[in-house]
């Protein structure tokens, strides 16, 4: 029993995409840094946590730091990736009112 309550905790927990793009108080979401900001334009409310995960990646580049390093964050994304989309499946009908109510979640660059 505290085995599953402790997978079910680092499932909420992890699927930080999920967790970041369902709970807004406003439709919009700032994605990257200062210097390496997101060039997704908007995220549907439906599966808004591997849309955001995506949105991360596709960042723009930064010329001072190399590729390797740049890609160190990938394991990490992809682990995110596959747990937000559990999240976002489970919880598809809040999401897809969400997207009937309120329409896509703006990216603030």
């Amino acid at each position: 029993m505290k085995f599953a309550v402790l997978i079910l905790f680092t499932v909420f927990v992890v699927g930080c995409g999920t967790l970041k793009t369902t709970a807004l108080d406003e439709p919009r979401i700032e994605i990257g840094t200062k210097s390496k900001r997101s060039l997704c334009s908007s995220i549907p409310h439906v599966y808004s946590g591997v849309f955001h995960n995506f949105c991360w990646l596709h960042r723009e580049t930064n010329p001072n730091h190399s590729a390797i390093r740049s890609t160190g964050d990938l394991p990490i994304i992809a682990v995110d990736t596959v747990l937000s989309g559990l999240m976002d499946t489970i919880l598809l009908p809040y999401s897809i009112y969400k997207q009937a109510e309120e329409g896509s979640i703006k990216v603030e660059r």
